[in-house]
């Protein structure tokens, strides 16, 4: 009787990380691109979100104590803060724009290009400049 000789435990491994790696490392490649190929244009997104979220605590703020807080930063600090300091910059790195107005307030992220008062801000509480 001829015995069949066994296959090395390592082939069957190859095989395996083979069969399973490949249509896995596919998947992660297609994944990789497109977050990557939707993050510029999520930023935008992220940014209207945030500047959004950024209004309603504002208000809400306001509707606690009766008035809006002198900067931002208020909301930020303490052990109840209702942002924490990473809020108060845009997904540019930029600090939100705050001021207060006669009507309330003016919140802006400066947009991509950074510079605060061109036609891709993104804002609450106002029309951009």
């Amino acid at each position: 009787m001829s015995e069949v000789a066994p296959r090395p435990a390592w082939g069957k491994r190859v095989a395996w990380l083979v069969g399973l790696g490949f249509p896995v490392v596919l998947v992660a490649l297609f994944l990789g691109y497109g977050v990557s190929g939707c993050l510029c244009a999520s930023k935008e997104e992220t940014a209207k979100a945030q500047v959004a979220g950024v209004g309603q605590i504002l208000a809400q703020f306001k509707e606690k104590t009766g008035s809006y807080p002198a900067s931002l930063h208020v909301l930020a600090d303490g052990r109840k803060a209702k942002l924490k300091p990473e809020n108060l910059r845009d997904p540019w790195r930029q600090e939100l724009e705050y001021r207060l107005t006669t009507a309330g307030f003016e919140l802006c992220s400066a947009g991509p290009d950074t510079d605060a008062g061109t036609v891709d801000d993104v804002c609450y509480g106002r029309e951009v400049r």
